[in-house]
C-alpha cells in the first residue's frame, strides 16, 4: 500500500497548537525539568548541590487585543504602533541545561518580583546564581531561612565596608567640557612689535583688547 507525500501546508498543525491550553506548556517543561534533574550524576553537582540559575528579560507578541489587554504596550509608543510587551523570569539548572520554572507578566515588573515567584522550584540545599538585580537582603534572607544560599555580585546602590560614600550610586556626573580658546593675531602698533591675545571669540574689538592686554615682545 502506497502512502500519500505529507503536504508542505503547516496549517493544520499551526490550528491544533492554537487549541491546545497554555497550562499544558507549563505542565511538560516542569515534568520534563524534574525528569532530567532525578537523573543528574553527581559529579555533575557543585559540592553535591544543584546549582540553579535565575535571570529576567522582556519578550513581544502579535498585536491584538486580547495580548494587548493582559500585557499593554509601552507608555511611551503611541496606540496601534507597538506590540504588546511581557516580562519573564526565567530558573535555569546548571547540571542539566533545562528550564525548571517560567514567570510571565507585564514588563513594567521587576525582576526580583518574579524571583520570589520562582521561589517554589527551589529546593533546600541549592544555589541560586544571579546577577546585582536580585541582591536583596530581605530576599537572600527568605532564602537562606529555606535552606538555600545566594551568589550575585553586590548591587550598585549598596555602599561597601571601608569605602566613602560615592556622590552618584550610578552614572558620574556629567562634565562639560571646557572650550579650547583660539589664539588671534592683532595688527601690531609697530614692525617690531607683536601681540598674541587669547578669546573665545574673534568678535573682540582689538584696539580696546590691545590696551589692556597687549603682549609686546622684544624689539628686534
Amino acid at each position: 500500500m502506497r502512502l500519500e507525500t505529507p503536504s508542505e501546508n503547516t496549517s493544520a498543525y499551526c490550528q491544533a497548537r492554537k487549541r491546545l491550553p497554555e497550562k499544558i506548556f507549563k505542565k511538560l517543561l516542569e515534568s520534563s525539568a524534574k525528569h532530567n534533574e532525578e537523573k543528574v550524576d553527581k559529579k555533575h553537582l557543585w559540592h553535591g548541590r544543584c546549582v540553579k540559575s535565575i535571570d529576567g528579560s522582556t519578550v513581544s507578541m502579535p498585536d491584538s487585543l486580547k495580548n494587548q489587554e493582559a500585557y499593554p504596550q509601552h507608555g511611551s509608543q503611541k496606540k496601534g504602533c507597538g506590540f504588546p510587551l511581557a516580562k519573564i523570569g526565567v530558573l535555569f539548572s546548571y547540571a542539566t541545561g533545562s528550564v525548571v520554572g517560567i514567570v510571565v507578566d507585564i514588563f513594567k515588573t521587576h525582576d526580583i518580583k518574579l524571583a520570589r515567584k520562582l521561589t517554589d522550584y527551589l529546593d533546600p540545599g541549592d544555589i541560586l546564581l544571579g546577577d546585582r538585580t536580585f541582591c536583596s537582603y530581605i530576599d537572600i534572607y527568605l532564602w537562606k531561612k529555606k535552606g538555600i544560599d545566594s551568589v550575585m555580585r553586590l548591587h550598585q546602590g549598596r555602599l561597601q565596608k571601608g569605602k566613602k560614600k560615592p556622590k552618584y550610586t550610578v552614572n558620574p556626573p556629567f562634565k562639560k567640557k571646557r572650550k579650547q580658546e583660539s589664539v588671534h593675531m592683532v595688527q601690531p602698533h609697530s614692525r617690531s612689535e607683536t601681540a598674541l591675545y587669547y578669546g573665545k571669540s574673534q568678535n573682540v574689538n582689538p584696539k580696546t583688547y590691545r590696551e589692556k592686554n597687549l603682549i609686546h615682545s622684544p624689539k628686534i
